[in-house]
C-alpha cells in the first residue's frame, strides 16, 4: 500500500469492490468518486480510463484524501468530512446544501493543508445525515 492508506496490517479495514469506468472524462489516482450510490476513493491505479476495470476503495479506517484549501477550512480531529459529489472534488469541513458527509476527520488539518487524513465510511451515499 502507499503511503495515503495508513491503515494497520494485519486486519487493517479497508474494503474494495470491482467497478467500470463509465465516465468518459475517467478518474485519477486519489480522486474521491461516486459509483453508484457509494463514495469511493481511486486508490490502486495511477489513471482509469473509460471502459477500465478498477477497484476504488469505498470503506478505509484511515485514509489521505486532499482538502480543499482556504481559511475557513482548517479540519480538527473528530470533525466532519464532506464531499461535493462532483469527482475528483477535496473534502472540505464546510457543509453547503448538497454535499454527502462521507466520514470523518481522524487529524487535525491546517487551513492551508491540501491533504487531510479521514476515516472513510463506506456506506450508502445520502446528502442527509442519518440520526
Amino acid at each position: 500500500m502507499g503511503q495515503r492508506v495508513r491503515t494497520a496490517a494485519p486486519g487493517g479495514d479497508f474494503r474494495t469492490f470491482t467497478a467500470v469506468c463509465v465516465d468518459a472524462s475517467g478518474h485519477s489516482q486519489y480522486d474521491i468518486i461516486k459509483i453508484g450510490g457509494t463514495v469511493c476513493v481511486v486508490y490502486f491505479e495511477t489513471a482509469v480510463v473509460l471502459g477500465d476495470t478498477f477497484y476504488p476503495i469505498y470503506h478505509c479506517d484511515k485514509i489521505v484524501v486532499d482538502k480543499k484549501v482556504g481559511t475557513a477550512y482548517a479540519c480538527v480531529a473528530g470533525g466532519k468530512a464532506y464531499w461535493s459529489g462532483v469527482n475528483g472534488d477535496p473534502v472540505t469541513p464546510v457543509y453547503q446544501s448538497g454535499f454527502y458527509w462521507i466520514g470523518i476527520f481522524t487529524e487535525l488539518a491546517a487551513a492551508t493543508d491540501t491533504t487531510v487524513e479521514i476515516d472513510l465510511k463506506g456506506d450508502k451515499a445520502t446528502v442527509t445525515e442519518p440520526c
